[in-house]
């Protein structure tokens, strides 16, 4: 029996209020990760909303007070690809057409899907001549654009049209296709081969459960299908195994057969009517002569 001295009721509590404490440890850093993630959605609708009060000022020619809005925005959200592709048209805009074009490059680095960078940077490299670049990005706008997009089908076009007047874009291009036609035959070629592999197996199944079942003839023409895909050592086996079944079952046949013709023809013997008889006799030889089923 425990005696609840003062003392022990003194330890009692103090283990009680170091309980709480701990579990309010642990608490805290699901807290602080709550509001800390909290903040940054409140930072990302702020971003936004620069980007948008940006955009107005673009549209009315106030280029200074639409670049500070959008450096406001990447200040609290510096992965918003869009605001750095808005920096790249506000410098084109501008005059400053290398500063654009870190500003797209940026904006791709951080969204590979976001398209408007990628005409954006054609029709720099068009301005520059840098053709091949040119040609690189407008034939990944077309590539990730919707068909329904305009912009995709003018990205095709350009990136054909730039073609015509340079032979390295075309002969990147047929090499790529070239590429891709042969990752894409090896691939068709490895899922042939696999499928092919599964045929194999499941007529090799069906070839073994007929045999075992007695149905030759059906095993005979599972087996000559998935000899089609393998000529193995196994099919082989076993193809042997069934045509001397059906070799052997004909034979059993062919015997009885005689046999009943043989009895048939001492019947017509012994009824005095020997011409039938020889006929019966003449199918016996037939039989004998007969070439087997293969």
């Amino acid at each position: 029996m425990i005696i609840k001295t003062p003392a022990f009721n003194s330890r009692v509590n103090t283990l009680r209020k170091l309980s709480i404490i701990l579990s309010l440890l642990f608490l805290v850093p699901a807290y602080l990760f709550a509001e800390e993630s909290g903040i940054r959605d409140r930072l990302k609708e702020q971003s936004r909303i620069y980007r948008q009060q940006g955009m107005e000022l673009q549209k009315r020619d106030d280029y200074s007070g639409a670049n500070m809005f959008y450096q406001k925005a990447v200040e609290l959200d510096p992965g918003y690809a869009a605001v750095y592709n808005d920096l790249g048209v506000m410098s084109e805009a501008e005059g400053f057409i290398d500063r654009a074009e870190q500003f797209y490059l940026m904006a791709l680095k951080l969204d590979p899907k976001y398209l408007s960078p990628y005409s954006n940077l054609a029709l720099i490299y068009e301005e520059k001549r840098d053709l091949p670049r040119a040609g690189f990005y407008w034939k990944k706008r077309w590539e990730l654009g919707l068909e329904s997009d305009p912009w995709t089908n003018k990205a095709k076009s350009r990136f054909f049209d730039l073609m015509l007047v340079a032979p390295a874009i075309k002969q990147a291009y047929i090499d790529e296709e070239t590429l891709r036609l042969n990752k894409d035959a090896a691939a068709y070629l490895k899922i042939k081969k696999e499928e092919e592999k599964l045929d194999y197996q499941k007529f090799l199944k069906s070839a073994n459960n007929l045999y075992r079942s007695g149905d030759y003839n059906k095993a005979l023409e599972e087996v000559n299908k998935a000899q089609e895909i393998s000529n193995s050592a196994e099919v082989i086996e076993l193809r042997r195994s069934i045509i001397k079944k059906i070799a052997e079952k004909e034979k059993n046949l062919k015997i009885k057969e005689m046999e009943e013709h043989f009895k048939k023809g001492v019947t017509y013997y012994q009824y005095d009517n020997p011409q039938v008889a020889q006929e019966e006799f003449n199918k016996i030889k037939a039989l004998a002569t007969s070439p087997q089923k293969r």
